[in-house]
């Protein structure tokens, strides 16, 4: 049967295509003010074509009701009658009883034709009813919340969108059902991201449910289903989204860095009210998130960072629902550097009147320079002279510095730390080894 519906639907379509005037022509309008249009539809094959004219963007709220099974309902575009806008399966109406299939439809302005075609072995009894109602969008609707709004997609890489306007702050819920593979994610008006399903990428194996919990800010949001089947029979499928409005999950407040290393850095974070736990992140030293860690602690703290290196951290909140971790917002990213590495000071010999010093230079991971000091106390408490110097080139193993007026014969102490300055805060590491030379 299923074969024998398929052969139908292709001839259909077939002559159906010959001619855009043929798709509109053959049908009667349907009206929009929810009068219900009854007719029987004989065996053993017809059809029955409705002209829907939208004159400007909105909702159509359809029922269609019979009492027989393998009735198919196919909305398409007149003049594109081998692309469909939304189906109901011949079988989703199957059954002795009389059965009601209704949903909703989102247009953009233009000419539509709904087409019933009917195939089973006695005639079906059927009734169709649609109210229409304006929305006034850039051809992509408010969602509806609380409320299953369901969709069809065709072809590859088509979509569906919707968008969704959070009056304050909230955590919403989606929970999708599809029958072929999806993709799913949600931008604000910039194109911001700020979900991208799992699921993206996944190959159709049966029917299934997923639930997508997000926490967003007050603004315009934009929610997307895009069908990514590559083989999936005729690569079409039918689905439903739901969206519930929950209480936001905020993140934590008063984030920072309280205790800054050269191979690791601690954050803190204050409590929220009402949460489970945290989940804390730190890159990796640029773009990806390379740790992450979660519990109840209002600190984290992340180790075997590199010397100097400039690291990003954020934070998220999370209840616990049905047994799962369901996370609010992240925080706003923190950006940190962690100390430089300590150095070593050695002497070289030098002529009258100077100080010439040498270190080793590896491990400058974004060094901004060196400091100074050289003093005639060994705890440096009278610092005769001070010099910032720029990090030189990393290719060789160690850099002198050559310093000059200094009296012949005096005692100095001279010693060496690494900085660097991010966000205009200079962060420096150790002070080296301190060096005793009797200047000739």
């Amino acid at each position: 049967m299923k074969k024998l519906l398929c052969m139908v639907l292709a001839l259909v379509l077939l002559c159906g295509c010959l001619s855009s005037a043929f798709c509109a022509n053959a049908a009667e309008a349907l009206p929009l003010d929810g009068e219900v249009l009854q007719f029987t539809m004989a065996v053993p094959i017809t059809e029955k074509k409705f002209l829907i004219t939208v004159g400007e963007q909105g909702k159509i709220d359809l029922c269609v009701t019979a009492d027989a099974a393998y009735l198919a309902v196919r909305l398409f575009k007149s003049g594109e009658c081998d692309k469909f806008l939304f189906a109901i399966d011949g079988d989703s109406l199957a059954g002795a009883d009389t059965c009601t299939k209704e949903t909703e439809i989102y247009l953009a302005p233009g000419e539509y034709t709904l087409k019933l075609e009917h195939s089973g072995e006695v005639a079906a009894n059927v009734s169709v009813a649609a109210n229409f109602s304006a929305i006034s969008t850039n051809n992509i609707t408010n969602f509806p919340a609380n409320k299953n709004v369901s969709f069809f997609l065709g072809e590859w890489e088509e979509f569906v969108a919707y968008r969704v306007v959070v009056k304050k702050d909230y955590r919403l819920k989606f929970t999708i059902y599809h029958n072929f593979p999806i993709g799913m994610l949600i931008t604000d008006a910039n194109e911001k991201l700020y979900y991208v399903s799992s699921e993206w990428n996944a190959t159709f194996q049966k029917p299934k449910t997923e639930t997508v919990n997000i926490c967003l800010k007050k603004g315009t949001y934009f929610f997307a289903i895009a069908n990514i089947a590559q083989e999936y029979e005729d690569g079409s499928g039918i689905g439903s989204v739901k969206m519930e409005v929950n209480p936001y999950i905020a993140a934590p407040d008063g984030f920072k860095v309280i205790t800054r290393k050269t191979t690791s850095q601690t954050v803190s974070y204050n409590a929220v009210k009402g949460v489970a736990g945290y989940q804390v992140q730190c890159s990796d030293g640029g773009t990806q998130w390379a740790q992450t860690k979660t519990g109840t602690s209002l600190s984290c703290c992340f180790k075997g960072l590199t010397p100097g290196g400039t690291y990003k951290f954020r934070v998220r909140s999370y209840i616990v629902e049905n047994g799962k971790k369901v996370y609010g917002a992240w925080s706003k990213t923190l950006c940190s550097c962690a100390k430089p590495a300590d150095t070593q000071l050695a002497l070289m010999p030098a002529p009258k009147g100077k100080i010439i010093v040498m270190w080793d230079i590896q491990n400058q991971y974004e060094l901004l320079g060196y400091q100074i000091w050289y003093a005639t106390d060994s705890k440096f408490k009278n610092v005769v002279k001070k010099a910032d110097l720029a990090a030189p080139p990393s290719s060789p193993l160690a850099y002198s510095y050559k310093s000059t007026g200094f009296k012949s014969g005096k005692t100095y102490y001279v010693k060496i730390r690494k900085f660097n300055t991010f966000n205009g805060v200079s962060y420096y590491g150790a002070w080296s080894n301190a060096v005793k030379v009797k200047v000739k």
